[in-house]
């Protein structure tokens, strides 16, 4: 073993420990309420003190500082198998091994105790039989393991290969294609720095490539953690209400309900009820601000669907194939016999496609069947041709209607109203007396201004005007969202938007749903007062369109 004699290999430890402290940093905060994300962050720390201790040992040309750096870095050491064997046995497949105490109190023990091994009196100690210095052009420094050493050698040995048989275990346990994946970038990840110190320990190579080899199997197992992230969803009973209890007759657990309602919210009451009996989940693209207030639901987890950057509990429709789809599934194991409701299957069908939707389905309605657990969606059979609603229908046990409940919404925070004459005066009368308001218009700005006096205009158009702000009606991704974002910083908290119809015009249907979605979602994280106008239409798309919205007037 030698020191001092490499310098740049110390540079590259330094670096490479300030790698893992952003692969750390963002593993950990990909989710930070689940089990599996602290066990990695806890990892990481072991990686990082490693390799920062290597770093040290690299650099120094001290002797007493060689040998501190030298300790340092076997803290680190310490903490990696029993690290490493429990995020092996928390991801994909959570196993209940890790739900005893003992588990965690005995590696905790045997960290603690070679600890102490390492760190006392280090140069006659039982830990390494000898340490000596052999001055030379650039200093050197040997030492030699002795055969407590080589115990713990051989427990680490043991713990990593422990992880490996779990991690194949799930391999063969995962119902997904997606949880198999997760398995095998897992397995690969812990079996590179098993072959790598292995093949050390029998060539004696310096520099120590170990280090390395360790830290690209925790980037490796910090890409598994966040490419396929799974939410924290707690799992409680709801208290006994009064509301929609009609709504239970003929549910039964294990069945997979799909309900073909354009307009009806009912199928939430019919969560909030189930859920006074066993734990639920809700699925949604609304707000849940929204349905909490409307359905009074006070301890049901509600996973909203979106795009938007948000404290809630939320996912992107496109992390639909595992964070979505695993985490539900996770849910109904730990909870059987759970409720699982999910809406907006058309919005995850416009950003995901119809096939990746259907197998979506597919999963969670198999998964509910093997754990006696009620699944429910709700589809609005007017956006689908009827050979579509005959593949989606074919997913499920058994075909509803929702029942004719009238429910109106807690929260009047977005409305769509069809254009009519007097449409503009009357959004500006619903608007308190001297607020501001940004209004987004189809039309020239002075032809609005006797129903907004106190407000800041943009106007939608592809001409380039230098007096007037202007948006182009195709930049819902880009112009419009700045817009309303500037708004929100100024403290506006009304948006009038009349001209809908451009931006329909200037942009395909399913962009234009998304971009209804995103305005709304905003409006919700930062409390605004959304109003939308448009010209009515017999489309299709408008039921997608108009769910969006707390309230449409007509």
């Amino acid at each position: 073993m030698e020191a001092g004699v490499y310098p740049y290999v110390g540079a590259f430890y330094l670096v490479l420990a300030l790698v893992m402290m952003y692969v750390g940093h963002r593993g950990y905060l990909s989710n930070p309420k689940r089990r599996e994300n602290k066990l990695f962050l806890f990892l990481c720390i072991a990686m990082i003190i490693w390799s920062i201790g290597e770093s040290g040992y690299y650099f120094s040309r001290d002797f007493s500082l060689i040998i501190g750096f030298y300790h340092f870095k076997y803290i680190g050491i310490i903490m990696v198998g029993p690290a490493f064997f429990l995020v092996a046995n928390s991801i994909p497949i959570y196993r209940k091994i890790l739900n005893y105490r003992a588990v965690y109190i005995a590696l905790a023990i045997l960290i603690g105790v070679f600890q102490v091994l390492c760190l006392t009196n280090p140069f006659t100690h039982i830990f390494f039989s000898y340490y000596y210095e052999e001055p030379t052009a650039h200093g050197k420094f040997s030492g030699m393991w002795s055969t407590v050493w080589w115990v713990y050698t051989a427990i680490e040995y043991t713990l990593i290969l422990a992880g490996i048989i779990s991690l194949a275990i799930s391999i063969k346990q995962a119902k997904t294609k997606i949880e198999k994946a997760q398995a095998r970038i897992l397995i690969f990840a812990v079996i590179i720095p098993l072959a790598g110190n292995a093949y050390n320990l029998y060539a004696m190579m310096l520099p120590d490539p170990t280090t390395v080899v360790m830290s690209i199997s925790a980037m490796l197992l910090g890409y598994a953690l966040t490419k396929y992230k799974l939410l924290a969803i707690s799992a409680e009973i709801e208290k006994v209400d009064g509301i929609a209890k009609e709504a239970l007759v003929g549910v039964e657990p294990g069945y997979n309900y799909v309900v073909l309602d354009d307009y009806s919210n009912t199928t939430y009451a019919l969560l909030r009820t189930l859920s006074t009996r066993r734990p639920g989940l809700c699925v949604t693209g609304k707000a849940p601000a929204s349905i909490r207030a409307t359905y009074r639901f006070e301890k049901i987890p509600v996973i909203w669907i979106t795009e938007v950057e948000t404290e809630e509990l939320s996912a992107n429709p496109s992390r639909l194939d595992f964070e979505i789809t695993q985490s539900i599934i996770n849910f109904m194991r730990e909870n059987p016999g759970a409720t699982v409701f999910i809406d907006d299957v058309e919005y995850l069908a416009i950003k995901c496609g119809f096939e990746a939707v259907t197998n979506f389905l597919k999963d969670i309605s198999d998964v509910a069947s093997t754990t006696n657990s009620t699944f429910i969606a709700q589809i609005r059979p007017s956006y689908y041709e009827e050979e579509k609603i005959k593949m989606l229908t074919a997913m499920f046990d058994k075909t509803e209607k929702a029942p004719n409940i009238e429910i109106k919404p807690a929260i009047k925070r977005t409305v769509l109203y069809y254009r009519k004459e007097d449409t503009l005066e009357k959004i500006a009368n619903s608007i308190p007396s001297g607020e501001k308001v940004l209004v987004i218009t189809r039309t020239h700005p002075k032809k609005l201004q006797r129903y907004f006096q106190n407000a800041e205009y943009y106007w939608l158009t592809d001409m380039e005007i230098t007096d007037i702000k202007t948006i182009k009606p195709e930049a819902v991704d880009t112009e419009f969202i700045m817009a309303i974002k500037n708004a929100v910083q100024n403290g506006i908290k009304y948006v009038v938007i009349d001209g809908c119809d451009v931006v329909r015009i200037k942009i395909d249907t399913e962009k234009f749903i998304g971009f209804v979605k995103d305005i709304t979602d905003i409006a919700y994280k930062h409390k605004l007062n959304l109003y939308c106008v448009m010209e009515y239409s017999g489309a299709r798309e408008l039921v997608v369109i108009e769910n969006r919205f707390d309230i449409v007037v007509k």
